[in-house]
């Protein structure tokens, strides 16, 4: 069967599924580079423009295990690489890359940075490199064994964001005779603090405040409250609304390391026909899964929760963890570890509206908006999964700041049997899990032994929590099942 000509393909994506990489062979590799001099590689090429002070680093110490991974928002960004080697110069670099002074913090880890990828070679002959764009982080711990006359080395890690859980935010920024406004305020409150973060509102050309100036939102004196830098940035932001009635989700970028404060990227509230094709520019194509040579997927794994999902409206499960916390366990992104934890704060600032009588009502609106922005990568999910591909090194999988709000088609062709020495299926595709509308929450990548995998985490708007009771998984015209959740039938809506 040609790749493409599935009977349910149409049905469930607008556009062709992705296919395997073209090539005979495959090589993953790894590169890190420590404090702007050390290159560390997969092979015995490490260091190989070795600098004066090199000592026995060249060439004696190699990656051994390569893991990357973050959420699109709230769960941080973080790598562990495991390396191994003959030599001690080796230890001695990376000792000297963990930050003692965090005022070091922003020049250091523009010096100490990686990318990934694949080396292909095709039947010609010819040779193509994929590169990933270079991710910059903070190395925050180093574990080291000796066995066997070698070293191995365990570097973990983390955005810079994550220092500044370390800090307590004193006294206020403004003040009853002198109001800032919140644009500034953010910028102060992490441009004057180490390590010192640009903040970046986005979309750009864009991002507009609904309450106060448009540009600049409202003038307020905005308290620190003793909280560290995240969580007072969570508490102001939870009174604000953008221009188009949009809450806000948090993200770090670690290619340039800023902090994002990003309009909610999902369709509003009201917007409609959201699977009609051609669909938006936040849709990275589709995968086949069981789809033979025709795809690049290698598995992929539901989990559904519907019932206990349902039972807590508050958004926590009955064990007591949170979306956050889920998704951090998932074995292959486990590396998210290294990021913020705490969600959106429920409190509000005492915000100079004007003499008006409506600062209530803003209140109940700004509260309401902001929780849409974030309840999707902070409560845990009624209908998530994983989907592992052969590995993807391109941008928007390696940066949270390009994955957000994005989906994915996935269509699920259902497993053949043999009956009679025949090989029959009742329906080509799963009519429950093939949907176009799986929404991208992380991405999280793993070398090692040779294999290259990237594993995506996805979930699925369901009928009753996400949206409205009646319509089908994912949302109208998304081509699935509409669950009929008070009498527990279930009906076709194709």
């Amino acid at each position: 069967m040609a790749c493409g000509n599935f009977d349910c393909l149409s049905d469930y994506s607008c556009s062709s599924p992705n296919e395997p990489l073209d090539g005979a062979i495959f090589a993953p590799f790894v590169e890190l580079t420590i404090l702007g001099e050390q290159l560390y590689t997969v092979g015995n090429n490490s260091s190989p423009n070795e600098s004066p002070n090199a000592g026995d680093a060249s060439g004696k110490t190699a990656i051994k295990s390569f893991q990357y991974g973050f959420g699109v928002a709230s769960s941080g960004v973080g790598a562990k690489i495991e390396l191994v080697s003959e030599g001690g110069e080796s230890y001695l670099e990376f000792a000297k890359a963990i930050n003692k002074t965090i005022s070091n913090a922003v020049d250091d880890t523009k010096k100490t940075h990686f990318r990934y990828g694949w080396i292909i070679r095709k039947c010609d002959g010819s040779v193509k490199i994929d590169y990933s764009p270079q991710i910059n982080l903070m190395i925050k711990t180093m574990q080291t064994s000796y066995d066997s006359g070698t070293i191995k080395i365990t570097i973990e890690c983390i955005d810079l964001l994550a220092r500044h859980f370390e800090r307590r935010i004193e006294g206020n920024f403004g003040s009853d005779d002198e109001k800032h406004n919140i644009t500034d305020a953010i910028g102060q409150l992490f441009g004057e603090n180490d390590p010192e973060m640009n903040v970046r509102l986005e979309p750009d050309d864009e991002f507009g405040w609904k309450y106060g100036d448009k540009d600049d939102g409202p003038y307020s004196k905005w308290p620190g409250d003793q909280q560290n830098a995240v969580s007072v940035l969570r508490k102001w932001l939870s009174g604000q609304v953008t221009y188009n009635d949009k809450g806000t989700i948090i993200q770090y970028d670690p290619q340039n390391q800023d902090l994002v404060i990003r309009e909610d990227p999902k369709p509003g509230k009201n917007e409609k026909n959201l699977c009609n094709c051609p669909m938006n520019n936040r849709s990275l194509g589709t995968y086949i899964v069981n789809g033979g040579n025709c795809s690049n997927v290698l598995s992929f794994t539901p989990t559904v929760d519907w019932i206990l999902f349902n039972n807590n409206a508050g958004g926590t499960t009955g064990s007591g963890y949170t979306g956050i916390s889920d998704q951090k366990a998932a074995p292959d992104i486990e590396v998210e570890k290294a990021g913020p934890e705490d969600k959106q704060a429920n409190g509000h600032n005492d915000i100079d509206w004007s003499s008006t009588d409506s600062g209530p009502a803003k209140n109940q609106e700004a509260t309401a908006a902001q929780s849409r922005a974030n309840k999707d990568y902070e409560i845990k999910p009624g209908l998530e999964a994983e989907l592992k591909i052969m590995g993807d090194p391109s941008a928007k999988f390696a940066n949270p700041v390009l994955l957000a709000g994005s989906n994915i088609s996935i269509v699920m062709i259902n497993p053949y049997m043999v009956d009679r020495c025949t090989w029959i299926s009742d329906s080509m595709c799963n009519k429950v899990l093939s949907n176009k509308r799986w929404l991208v929450l992380g991405a999280g990548h793993q070398i090692e032994g040779g294999k290259y995998t990237t594993t995506i985490k996805v979930k699925l708007d369901i009928p009753g929590s996400d949206i409205a009771q009646g319509l089908p998984l994912g949302g109208e015209g998304c081509g699935t099942f509409t669950f009929d959740n008070d009498k527990g039938t279930v009906k076709e809506s194709l």
